[in-house]
């Protein structure tokens, strides 16, 4: 989650435990105002937010209170999800049959099947990306130490 941290959701400062260990709270960053209509925000932000979302599904978090006043759009990286207390740490997700991406991407007027669809490509075309450049660095690194080698010889 820390990857999410200051742009899917504010950053943790800390959490702490009262002293009978009945209640614990979670200290977040500063998110900004809390929106009053998913209307305000722009086509842009509307698929950066549902991306968001699913990143938060992606690594078993559902948050289970979208609306609205917790999402945050004074964030200078766009809007921010807020407000966990009512969210399970154990999801599962099913990908375009879970309720939540549904419902949300409804409340945006996305269809959810096509923005996982667009998230799934990009994340194949990042690995080959990867990939391209691993292989780039371990064919160019060695003769690049021994280019440097020579030159300091010299």
């Amino acid at each position: 989650m820390q990857a999410l941290q200051g742009a899917a959701i504010p950053k943790l400062i800390g959490m702490y435990t009262t002293k009978d260990g009945k209640k614990t709270v979670l200290m977040m960053s500063y998110a900004g105002k809390a929106s009053s209509s998913l209307s305000e925000l722009g086509p842009c932000d509307k698929l950066a937010l549902f991306h968001r979302l699913v990143c938060l599904h992606k690594v078993g978090v559902q948050h289970n209170d979208l609306d609205p006043r917790n999402v945050s759009t004074q964030s200078s990286s766009g809007p921010t999800i807020i407000d966990f207390d009512q969210a399970s740490l154990d999801h599962n997700c099913p990908g375009v049959l879970c309720t939540e991406l549904q419902q949300f991407a409804q409340a945006l007027n996305l269809d959810p099947a096509a923005q996982i669809k667009t998230l799934s490509e990009e994340t194949a075309i990042r690995w080959n990306l990867y990939v391209i450049v691993a292989a780039f660095i371990s064919a160019v690194v060695p003769t690049l130490f021994r280019l440097l080698r020579r030159l300091r010889n010299i």
